[in-house]
């Protein structure tokens, strides 16, 4: 349930932007305007992804800390806070990957199907990383992709390492 907040709170999608101006054509006028392209396009979806996250992880949070008897550290707001923001950052570069795969295949949909998936069980949102086997386990920690969902929920808890907190 807190995965389900936490991938509200990072999720940026840049790459529909991405690929509706490819598929239209206005690229052309968007490339040639004097705004950094990719700039504009990420501060389009990190508009969305604030209020996706104000309606959507702010809600699932307090229902989780209210009706579950969650108890949140409060020492680790700030390095939620940080968690957060890279993982926004990891997710929108992801995404702006695949939304560049839109130059060469029309729709990125596709692309995103198989992309989503990966990140959510790499990023502990089918079970907790910690429960994956030895090899897995080692393979996603060594990932980006736990910091899109596992340690924000982790540091939510509590429950986060030494070793995690601080390298």
């Amino acid at each position: 349930f807190l995965y389900s907040a936490v991938s509200a709170a990072v999720y940026v999608n840049v790459a529909d932007a991405m690929q509706n101006d490819i598929s239209s054509g206005n690229i052309a006028t968007s490339l040639v305007r004097p705004l950094n392209y990719p700039l504009q396009v990420l501060s389009s979806a990190l508009g969305s992804s604030f209020i996706w996250a104000f309606f959507t992880a702010i809600p699932l949070t307090l229902i989780v800390a209210l009706f579950m008897h969650a108890s949140f550290a409060a020492y680790n707001a700030v390095l939620l806070i940080v968690e957060l923001a890279i993982g926004c950052a990891i997710y929108a570069l992801v995404n702006f990957i695949v939304g560049l795969s839109a130059v060469y295949l029309t729709e990125a949909d596709g692309v995103l199907g198989v992309v989503n998936p990966i990140i959510t069980v790499l990023g502990g949102g089918v079970a907790p990383l910690s429960l994956l086997p030895v090899p897995i386990n080692g393979i996603a920690m060594l990932l980006p992709f736990q910091m899109l969902g596992y340690t924000e929920v982790v540091t939510m808890l509590g429950t986060i390492g030494q070793a995690q907190r601080y390298g």
